[in-house]
């Protein structure tokens, strides 16, 4: 992960994977995130943000298996490099996709 992220390739983590992977390993470095519960009082080095989805550079993260769908329009929206596509399928499986976060 480290690698990947060091080639400033995107680094998508859900629920507690931003405060125990990333967190635990020292890869958020002053970067904001968001996590699942109250895992981020553990980490000292990323800054929390009380967001369903937070955008930081190439990190990219969720707060829980709640807003998964959220998490992987979003995350596909940035694959892509454009939101259309993303909202298509949202509609297509009647989510109702929280159209700011594109």
């Amino acid at each position: 992960i480290a690698a990947h992220d060091h080639q400033q390739k995107i680094v998508a983590a859900l629920c507690s994977a931003p405060a125990r992977v990333l967190g635990g390993n020292q890869l958020l470095k002053g970067r904001h995130y968001v996590c699942s519960g109250d895992l981020w009082q553990h980490c000292t080095d990323g800054i929390y943000i009380d967001k369903d989805v937070v955008h930081d550079g190439n990190l990219i993260t969720g707060r829980g298996l709640g807003v998964t769908f959220d998490f992987a329009f979003y995350l596909a929206s940035q694959l892509l490099r454009e939101s259309h596509s993303a909202m298509v399928q949202a509609e297509h499986i009647y989510h109702p996709l929280n159209r700011a976060l594109f």
